[in-house]
């Protein structure tokens, strides 16, 4: 097995590199670069961030279990799935439409959050609407950190009741954005 994925990796590293799908001459579509050392106190907010992150699996987990268990019991839900797509569809849309965050894909919103802000003074290239600049924006920053909180709220609910639906939809994504 370990052979099959090596070489199914080099296949996907040369493909990757070949056919240039992000425009940016890298094969990885976010790419980080650190201008300076971490230091040691940083550990703790790591670690803070790395159990909230599993008590939000747990959560992930045992209430998608418990939806899982409403799904099979109900009859309308199992004999009209597209109902419950529908609905799920608008649900969601009136809930992501008035959060900035929530209205980008998950790739956007993840390109955004890895982006530095170089250039604080100049806001006339990202319009009022875009992440960009409320993540950039000195004026917006209280607003921006309680907007991203409810994103991040918002997404995670929204993956659990999606999870599992007639929707396909991965997890890899949401996941990245939550880390994010």
């Amino acid at each position: 097995t370990m052979w099959r994925a090596f070489w199914c990796a080099i296949i996907a590293a040369l493909t990757l590199q070949s056919l240039n799908p992000f425009g940016t001459g890298e094969l990885v579509q976010f790419k980080i670069i650190r201008t300076h050392l971490w230091n040691w106190f940083e550990f703790l907010p790591y670690a803070v961030l790395g159990i909230i992150g599993g008590l939000m699996g747990r959560f992930f987990i045992k209430l998608n279990i418990y939806i899982q268990r409403i799904r099979k019991k109900s009859n309308i839900l199992r004999k009209h799935p597209i109902l419950e797509v529908l609905i799920l569809a608008f649900i969601t849309a009136i809930l992501s439409y008035p959060n900035t965050f929530m209205r980008k894909s998950s790739t956007a919103l993840l390109a955004d959050l890895f982006n530095k802000c170089e250039d604080h003074e100049n806001f006339t290239q990202y319009s009022e609407d875009s992440t960009t600049h409320y993540l950039c924006n000195e004026k917006h920053i209280n607003s921006s950190i309680a907007l991203l909180f409810i994103a991040g709220i918002l997404k995670l609910l929204l993956s659990i009741f999606t999870f599992g639906s007639k929707i396909p939809a991965g997890l890899f994504m949401p996941a990245l954005s939550a880390g994010a």
